[in-house]
């Protein structure tokens, strides 16, 4: 296989090939492993930086075609594996510097969304619980499609007749991955996709990280989701002590939730999209609700927090402060710099 770059940005490094892929994998490991097995089947067009490392047992094997990929990536016999293990070394020494990838190919490695039947939208929609990841997808984007998607990456089964179409073994393929790696498949995803098609914070990539090591945009609606468990406002569906609830986070690096206790607990669905509605819909109630539980004094920061909380809901200040006196009894001085209110006259010229 080989190729000429035609774009600055076009070819990719072994290791940021493992960073894009990785989340969509469900970890680091298993995002090297999955472009090996792209590699070993030809599904990415690859070409040498640097004259790659050989032994006896690849003679004669075209130089990073399926079947070189294949050799380098399997232990060999007892015969020679004595020059394997010397060689080795030196191959992923290789890989860190001569390596080269098509990043168009590194990045339909498992990244195309599956696409549901009416039959299984319906099915989905009419479930009672969420579990934390599918929580965490609604609070984070408020949509039904990121919903789904989570929902089908931890085993979530569609009906017995949507599987006709699918070879027997395929459905049992997907349906080991999500047994054994569901978790970090659905957290995974939910941390690229809300990078790269909800992101609020700004996040980019570059050849040193990608955009889903940067994005925090899970951050807030981890925190508050924390918030409403504390005092009360949503229970979690298992018994979770109050230290488990102070220590809810989502690791990053693994895609795995901590403490893992908490990969079993889950929400009322009902409850999720009230105290978290869907853009446009929020309600007086649901903004008091918010107020009750904001643990600071200031109105002006509250406001700012709350726009923030719902950014696509446009709650004006007009409409919010009468609100906050009625919750919290008050509205401290200081008004937020885009204010239209005119400046009061001086008593005297």
């Amino acid at each position: 296989m080989g190729g000429s770059a035609t774009g600055v940005d076009e070819w990719v490094t072994f290791e940021r090939a493992v960073r894009i892929v990785g989340p969509l994998a469900g970890g680091i490991g298993h995002g090297r492993a999955r472009i090996f097995r792209a590699l070993e089947a030809g599904g990415i067009e690859t070409k040498a930086l640097q004259r790659p490392p050989s032994y006896a047992g690849m003679g004669g094997v075209q130089e990073l075609s399926k079947e070189w990929f294949r050799l380098a990536n399997h232990t060999p016999g007892p015969a020679s594996k004595i020059r394997w293990l010397t060689w080795r070394p030196r191959f992923n020494a290789w890989l860190q510097q001569g390596l080269a990838l098509r990043k168009a190919d590194v990045e339909t490695l498992d990244g195309s969304t599956y696409n549901f039947t009416e039959a299984e939208n319906r099915q989905l929609r009419g479930t009672v619980n969420w579990s934390l990841t599918q929580t965490l997808s609604w609070i984070t984007t408020r949509k039904w499609d990121v919903v789904l998607q989570v929902a089908y990456r931890e085993g979530w089964r569609a009906p017995s007749d949507a599987w006709q179409a699918v070879p027997k073994a395929t459905e049992l393929q997907i349906a080991k991955a999500a047994a054994e790696n569901k978790t970090r498949n659905a957290i995974g995803w939910l941390i690229r996709s809300v990078a790269d098609s909800h992101c609020r914070c700004g996040s980019f990539g570059d050849d040193v990280e990608e955009k889903w090591q940067r994005c925090t945009c899970l951050v807030e609606p981890i925190a508050d989701l924390k918030a409403k468990l504390r005092s009360g406002l949503i229970v979690a569906s298992s018994i979770v002590a109050d230290h488990y609830r102070e220590a809810l986070c989502i690791d990053f690096t693994t895609f795995s939730i901590q403490p893992a206790i908490l990969d079993g607990i889950s929400f009322d669905r009902s409850e999720v999209q009230r105290l978290w509605p869907a853009h446009g819909t929020v309600t007086d109630q649901q903004i008091r609700e918010w107020i009750a539980v904001y643990p600071g004094l200031n109105s002006r920061s509250a406001w700012k927090a709350i726009r923030r909380a719902f950014p696509d809901e446009g709650i004006s200040e007009k409409r919010f402060l009468p609100l906050w006196v009625a919750e919290k009894g008050k509205r401290l001085p200081g008004r937020p710099k885009n204010s239209t209110a005119k400046p009061r006259k001086p008593p005297f010229p």
